[in-house]
């Protein structure tokens, strides 16, 4: 299996948690040998929450670590950082620079608005020394998980998902279904897939071959239906976004068919849609599956409720077998909560 130089920690709601487990992994990750390298995908380690206002903990790192964040943070620490280089990239807060800390302080990542620009982060923090590299996912956004961006993922499940823990439970395992998906290993659907995505265009399998469909994606199946509808595809691979709508079109026209997508960050189905395509006989398939290696709770809420925590993490774990679970807060650090991961 491929080492883990890179992970993406994403939360599935606005406060879920993802600061405390960067911090856990920070505070964990071995004190000899390469630094570790961090960067965001949102605005994270801020005093205070952009939309509440409410108090945030700060992302604290130790000395030669390095950080992709913005110079508008390091003027006001000019004597915490070593300035390496500048990354060519802009964010909210100004051009992102590569930064070495030199003294343990807190940080503020300035968020990358684009996969790019975080991959080109990415690869400058590699380039600087970093042995293993933490990205901070935006909150409910699936693209930093995407394995084009990093080699695994940790997924953080928060109260703040819903007062109702029956609720966050059902929304949990929604996530856990969709972030599961099975990777296509036919090679035939494979290079269709990678076609659709070069060619902006849904590619039919069938009998053998490949057939390169005038449609750039499922919203256009029921204006051009003529054009795809003779056949009764084995597969049909595309490179956008597959929604409810277009199930449901496929569906109407008794095309339950494998449908072959990039990754789960191309997929906004809810799972009453998803289940009921499975039931008809479709499958979704994705060309690069998302690997998580751990999910971490967080069973209280900035609203200032919360769910006892040793039921939330043994129903989330029963969610997401056999992925390890994880109290980032309450799991004492000697049982090795991060085995595995740093």
């Amino acid at each position: 299996m491929k080492p883990i130089r890179s992970i993406s920690v994403i939360g599935l709601s606005k406060n879920a948690g993802k600061t405390t487990v960067l911090n856990a992994l920070i505070h964990d990750y071995p004190k000899s040998g390469f630094p570790l390298g961090l960067l965001s995908m949102g605005v994270d380690g801020e005093q205070r929450d952009a939309w509440s206002g409410r108090e945030k903990p700060p992302i604290r790192v130790r000395k030669n670590m390095l950080v992709a964040t913005s110079a508008f943070w390091l003027n006001r620490q000019p004597g915490n950082w070593e300035v390496l280089q500048d990354c060519g990239i802009s964010s909210v807060l100004g051009k992102v620079y590569i930064a070495r800390a030199k003294r343990e302080g807190a940080v503020q990542l300035a968020g990358i608005p684009t996969r790019n620009g975080a991959k080109q982060a990415m690869r400058l923090l590699s380039e600087a020394g970093a042995e293993k590299i933490l990205l901070d996912g935006a909150y409910d956004r699936r693209s930093p998980s995407c394995p084009q961006l990093t080699d695994a993922s940790i997924v953080v499940i928060g109260a703040s998902l819903s007062p109702s823990l029956t609720e966050v439970i059902k929304k949990a395992k929604e996530w856990f279904r969709l972030f599961r998906l099975k990777e296509s290993t036919a090679p035939l659907e494979r290079q269709a897939g990678h076609i659709a995505i070069k060619r902006r265009r849904v590619v039919g399998v069938l009998e053998g071959r490949l057939e390169i469909l005038p449609l750039s994606g499922f919203l256009e199946l029921k204006v051009r239906e003529k054009e795809w509808i003779q056949n009764n595809w084995d597969a049909l691979a595309m490179a956008g976004a597959l929604t409810d709508q277009m199930l449901e079109t496929l569906l109407q026209h008794r095309q339950a068919v494998r449908l072959i997508i990039p990754s789960a960050a191309h997929l906004f189905v809810h799972l009453p849609m998803f289940y009921r395509f499975h039931r008809q006989g479709g499958e979704i398939r994705v060309l690069e599956p998302i690997r998580l290696i751990k999910a971490a709770i967080n069973p209280d809420s900035p609203e200032g409720y919360s769910f006892p925590p040793q039921e939330m993490k043994e129903k989330i774990g029963q969610v997401c077998f056999p992925l390890p679970v994880v109290d980032a807060v309450r799991d004492p650090r000697e049982q090795g909560v991060w085995d595995g991961v740093l």
